[in-house]
């Protein structure tokens, strides 16, 4: 299936402006709102330039009122410079003082975002918005809404929900400073698991369970993970958990620079005690761990893909050597799982430089591979299914609509960050440098 860079009808989709709108060196206030009723066109740029006339509406009943209601900050744009049929709306975001937003998640309706030079939590429903200004490192979401993050020279971790920010340190059994490293193999799976009020977060050489009041640390050493404990080695945990039992699987890669050089088999925990599934090869690499559909295990090597039955371990069959040419080489990427509980795999296809060419999307049914589509670039796309069973693919700043009749460009647009809901709902950030808006993907009937 080639890349089809056609320009994508709206076919029930549309790009909707994210309400997020805030004021200069204000913690908490409110977000001023703006009509939204606008008739979804044949075309997205005509979407865009719908929401642009409704935004200017608003802007003069702003301009209209007394100095006594004026708003704190307004979100009118200038209709004269604004006003092109394209994807290119900009909403400002820049007075959200966080310095450059790296990333952002978004959850019961909240907007979650971290910044080189903070947080902020955006409550779209009570149109507030809370900022926290300062270094950090963020490791997470919970299911309570609280931002979870780190920060320098503290041996400490801190949950924040806009409102009060709580320390657990020794005391709260956070005994040991947490580390991580992102591997040169981009995974793309979670490190930080939210299971009602419980949390499990992966680090680079332990793992750790928040219980809703106090946190145990798993060393790798009561895992049953031998660490290499080399110069220039770094190690990854991959961490995944079976929602039917919940049993939490463990698995270890070492690297060192761009090469893995080891790692440890796969280990579940019941509640009481770590349990080492044999795996056929020694010092195995796991990359990418998931509990399918029947409770089997699929992992994934820089190389290979293994599912465990309970029993053993078994390799799948490689189709990928079709594809390779010129002293190329294959790596098995990120993986994701559908609706339906279909795993998709993204395989990248490396040069002798060591320079990615293609990546090759896959869809397993059946225990079967089967090629979808390709992608060029150096980095690689990220995947999005969505509750009516679209598929989206994330891709050198641009969105993408993979299609059973092909991939098409769905926006013109470019975006910098893209999040996923707990709806499935899909959401973007552009202009993360400048001036930055965000998008929602709705989907209409």
């Amino acid at each position: 299936m080639g890349m089809n860079t056609s320009m994508a009808r709206v076919n029930g989709f549309i790009l909707s402006v994210g309400l997020l709108l805030v004021s200069v060196g204000i913690s908490h206030q409110s977000i001023p709102s703006f009509s939204e009723n606008f008739s979804p066109s044949s075309y997205i740029s005509e979407t865009i330039h719908s929401a642009i006339q409704t935004i200017d509406d608003e802007c003069q009943d702003n301009n209209s009122q007394t100095a006594g209601a004026q708003k704190l900050y307004s979100p009118c744009i200038s209709s004269q410079q604004e006003l092109i049929p394209s994807v290119n709306l900009k909403f400002r975001l820049d007075k959200i003082q966080i310095g450059l937003i790296q990333s952002f998640a978004v959850q019961s309706n909240k907007v979650f975002l971290s910044g080189n030079y903070g947080l902020a939590i955006l409550d779209l429903a009570k149109q507030e918005t809370f900022v926290k200004r300062f270094r950090n490192t963020p490791i997470g979401v919970d299911n309570e809404s609280n931002m979870w993050y780190l920060i320098e020279k503290s041996g400490s971790v801190f949950r924040w929900d806009g409102l009060r920010t709580i320390e657990y340190s020794k005391e709260n059994g956070w005994i040991l400073p947490a580390k991580f490293f992102t591997p040169p193999l981009p995974t793309f799976h979670p490190s930080f698991l939210a299971d009602g009020k419980n949390i499990w977060l992966a680090t680079s050489n332990d793992v750790r369970f928040f219980n809703g009041s106090r946190w145990r640390i798993f060393t790798a050493t009561e895992i049953g993970i031998k660490l290499p404990y080399k110069s220039g080695v770094e190690s990854v945990f991959t961490i995944s958990r079976n929602p039917s039992t919940g049993n939490v699987w463990v698995a270890a890669c070492f690297w060192q620079g761009n090469q893995w050089i080891g790692g440890s088999s796969p280990l579940q925990f019941d509640g009481k005690t770590w349990q080492r599934t044999e795996f056929p090869i020694e010092n195995i690499c796991v990359t990418n761990m998931t509990i399918i559909n029947d409770g089997n295990v699929l992992v994934t090597t820089p190389d290979s893909l293994w599912e465990y039955n309970g029993q053993r371990w078994v390799e799948g069959t490689p189709l990928y050597t079709n594809v390779l040419s010129n002293n190329t080489t294959f790596r098995f990427g990120p993986m994701w799982t559908d609706k339906d509980g279909n795993q998709w795999l993204l395989g990248q296809i490396i040069n002798p430089n060591g320079m990615v060419e293609q990546h090759v999307l896959y869809q397993r049914k059946n225990q079967n591979l089967i090629k979808i589509t390709s992608f060029n670039g150096l980095l690689p796309p990220q995947i999005f299914f969505t509750p009516t069973a679209s598929v989206f693919a994330f891709t050198e700043k641009q969105l993408f609509h993979i299609t059973p009749s092909g991939t098409v460009l769905f926006s013109e647009q470019y975006f910098d960050l893209v999040a996923q809901d707990e709806n499935g709902c899909i959401w973007l950030i552009s202009d993360t440098k400048t001036r930055p808006v965000l998008w929602q993907l709705v989907e209409k009937p």
